[in-house]
């Protein structure tokens, strides 16, 4: 991370020290806005490491067993299970098959239709946003992601290009899939304390630094960018975000990169403004993503000092204030295993967040 900075010319420099120009949205973040938000993603770690090993990390092993207990008397979910396993589509069976789950027909016709790819023609032009005609400058992107890639200019956002060979047709079909099973599963918990909905955190960070405009006077250097999810776990009582939701319609193995960098700026977004601690998931705020078929959660760590680092214009030594974005996954939905896995994973989240104190 320090090589990174240093190279880029931001060693020593805060978010704060930014020009706005170098500030886009959270989906169109610039490289050298993405650096200064001092995030770093250690590997991808698996299902089975989170389930078997990390539980307890997040205190969710405290309610996993009830989780699975809860799960385990929900015959539809037994059904849902059972076509996975047969690989049976649930267009292809009638209303009286054995298999047939009535509460989880929506959400399996979904989570196929984002099995569904659209594959794009050669010489279909891309969405994506124009390259700078400016010389790039290489920097390598080895210690954040565990990949080395090249960089550009960091006044220029990446190219977002879409997968070229296949793609779900509409972000809106990944995010239904997503949201309306974290509904239907949560929902076995009585007297739930929280919800999972379509409604996106919607936050703007702004970020300024005083600068001397003459020996009589100082200018205030304000900078800003907003940065909009696909959902959120809020609580019912207060509408406190517990959690923030995040799809794409591509497989994150071919946009990763930019992926991690726009939950940087979500997380980044939402610590600055509205997160507050607390005991929930031993305060690692979490994401939930969706690429196409394949959903990630991701526990985000913190200290004092970091929050420090967004919220104040000066501080010693930025470059030593970081933040971590632990990512599991993939839970394929098109695959048993993983979808018990998570499910469980959903309810557990659900139990918890009734354990919760501020």
């Amino acid at each position: 991370m320090q090589e990174l900075l240093r190279e880029a010319g931001l060693f020593s420099k805060s978010i704060h020290d930014l020009p706005p120009h170098l500030l886009l949205s959270g989906s169109k973040v610039t490289q050298a806005q993405f650096l200064s938000f001092y995030v770093v993603f250690p590997p991808l770690l698996s299902p089975y490491e989170l389930i078997h090993e990390d539980l307890h990390l997040y205190n969710l092993n405290l309610s996993w067993m009830a989780a699975q207990v809860i799960l385990g008397d929900f015959q539809d979910f037994e059904k849902y299970l059972g076509l996975l396993e047969r690989g049976i589509s649930i267009n292809s069976i009638s209303r009286d098959h054995s298999l047939f789950p009535p509460s989880l027909r929506t959400v399996k016709d979904l989570q196929e239709l984002c099995l569904e790819r659209k594959a794009f023609a050669k010489g279909t032009a891309h969405t994506g946003i124009e390259i700078s005609a400016r010389k790039p400058t290489r920097l390598a992107m080895k210690d954040l992601f565990g990949t080395k890639r090249l960089r550009t200019d960091t006044a220029t956002p990446p190219v977002n290009y879409p997968d070229e060979k296949v793609e779900v047709e509409h972000e809106a079909t990944v995010n239904s899939a997503l949201v309306i099973f974290l509904r239907e599963i949560s929902s076995l918990v009585d007297n739930p304390e929280t919800e999972f909905v379509f409604d996106p955190m919607v936050e703007k960070a702004t970020f300024s630094k005083e600068a001397s405009a003459s020996k009589e006077a100082s200018v205030s250097k304000k900078a800003s960018f907003t940065a909009i999810t696909d959902g959120v776990l809020r609580r019912l009582d207060t509408g406190e975000i517990l959690a923030i939701f995040e799809v794409k319609k591509r497989d994150r193995s071919k946009n990763g990169g930019l992926i991690r960098m726009q939950e940087a700026a979500e997380m980044a977004c939402w610590f600055k403004n509205s997160y507050r601690k607390t005991h929930f998931l031993n305060d690692h705020p979490l994401i939930i993503s969706q690429d196409r078929e394949k959903i990630f959660v991701s526990f985000a760590s913190y200290d004092d000092r970091y929050i420090e680092y967004l919220q104040t214009a000066t501080v010693q030594d930025p470059e030593s204030r970081y933040a971590s974005i632990q990512t599991y996954g993939p839970f394929n939905v098109n695959v048993k295993e993983d979808m018990l896995s998570f499910a469980t994973l959903v309810v557990t989240i659900t139990l918890a967040a009734k354990k919760r104190r501020a």
